[in-house]
C-alpha cells in the first residue's frame, strides 16, 4: 500500500471534491485506499482498496459524514468520469 500525503484544502459540509491518485504522487498499479484526516476529530478510512491505473476513466465515491468528533465515511459505489476537453 502507498501512503501519499498533500494537503489540497478542507472539505466542508455538502461539497465535492474530485481526487486524482497521480496529483499525491500515487504510482501506476499502487494499491491505495481513501483516508480522511479530520481536524479536531477522529480521522476515518475507507475499507476498500483500490488498484490505481492511470486515464481508466473510473471513480471511486465517497461521502464523508456525521460531525467532527463523529465522522463516517461511507463508499457509494464507482462512476464514469465525464468526458475532458
Amino acid at each position: 500500500m502507498v501512503h501519499a500525503d498533500k494537503h489540497k484544502g478542507d472539505t466542508l459540509v455538502g461539497q465535492t471534491v474530485h481526487v486524482d491518485p497521480d496529483d499525491y504522487g500515487v504510482p501506476e498499479d499502487a494499491l491505495f485506499s481513501l483516508y480522511a484526516f479530520v481536524v479536531w476529530g477522529s480521522d476515518v478510512q475507507g475499507h476498500e482498496v483500490f488498484r490505481y491505473q492511470k486515464g481508466n476513466g473510473w471513480s471511486a465515491k465517497y461521502a464523508l459524514s456525521g460531525t467532527t468528533l463523529d465522522a463516517h465515511l461511507s463508499y457509494k459505489g464507482r462512476e464514469l468520469n465525464p468526458p475532458t476537453g
